[in-house]
């Protein structure tokens, strides 16, 4: 089965699969292993996890019960006329006779069933499907672990949604464009304030307008946005263009560790939280300088 999950819920995910998996080891009929792929960010614009760091999880599991491997667990929707089958893996094959089949093949009774366990026999190379209550009859197998075992996934699942609700503001990145264009546009519409400058002043910064903005911030004591993105925006691809040009042309300084800093954000897509103001800044400090070099030059 596979989960994506926020990639900062990660540790939660691993120490609940890590309990889960201590758990079914007593039972000795299972074996659970998980495997995690590289972390990527949403995306997807339409998405409430746009900026968002997942990571996908593929989780591989097998239960035997004696010669029987479990295939799925299958529960009837009355309204689809067929049964919602839970697999342990993707890799499981389930016939397609059992999205209809409700039977019990142990007390072959007329009742239909509103759940029944499948399960594959390696003995007889055959499909057995059995009502809860029937499979110990069926296979001689107590099967008193088995329910832990098929709401392992409901659990697990479930568990990653309560976390994810509980999780209130999920840590996102933004596009180093957008962050761009927003500044290029307030700095076109009131000019450019430095942090020294909003100090000297006593008004807010192009750095801090421009976070509230693309984050979405709020005021800490009000809960009011103090800065709403711009409805309309003038500024153009290649106003964006211009900026990181700017920078990349510029020779290389090994005792300017701020301009090297500036350089490497904006060769990449996404920016996280930390470093939004580096990339405001970008513009303020291709004002400055282009600002000495003209007088400089007179």
């Amino acid at each position: 089965m596979k989960f994506t999950i926020i990639q900062d819920l990660l540790p939660k995910f691993e120490s609940k699969m890590d309990s889960l998996i201590r758990k079914f080891s007593k039972y000795g009929h299972g074996s659970y292993t998980y495997n995690k792929g590289i972390p990527y960010i949403c995306e997807d614009k339409d998405s409430p996890k746009y900026g968002v760091k997942l990571i996908d999880i593929d989780v591989t599991t097998e239960y035997k019960l004696g010669d029987y491997k479990f295939v799925a667990s299958l529960e009837w929707v009355e309204d689809a006329n067929e049964n919602l089958i839970k697999k342990a893996s993707e890799n499981i094959f389930v016939p397609s006779l059992y999205k209809t089949r409700r039977e019990c093949d142990h007390c072959k009774t007329k009742r239909k069933r509103k759940s029944t366990i499948l399960l594959y026999s390696e003995k007889e190379n055959k499909y057995i499907q059995v009502g809860k209550s029937c499979v110990k009859d069926y296979i001689g197998i107590d099967i008193g672990n088995y329910a832990s075992y098929l709401s392992f996934f409901d659990n697990l699942e479930e568990y990653m949604l309560e976390c994810e609700k509980d999780t209130t503001s999920y840590k996102r990145d933004y596009e180093v464009d957008e962050v761009l264009k927003l500044t290029l546009e307030d700095v076109k519409r009131y000019g450019y304030i430095s942090k020294q400058k909003s100090i000297d002043n006593d008004v807010d910064s192009t750095a801090y307008k421009v976070f509230m903005m693309i984050t979405d911030g709020k005021n800490y004591y009000t809960g009011d946005k103090p800065y709403i993105k711009y409805d309309s925006l003038s500024i153009d691809d290649n106003q964006i263009k211009e900026v990181k040009e700017f920078f990349l042309t510029l020779p290389e300084d090994n005792s300017n560790d701020y301009i090297n800093n500036i350089k490497t954000i904006l060769q990449s897509k996404w920016v996280n939280t930390n470093n939004i103001a580096l990339v405001v800044s970008s513009v303020g400090t291709k004002i400055r300088i282009e600002r000495e070099y003209f007088n400089a030059s007179f």
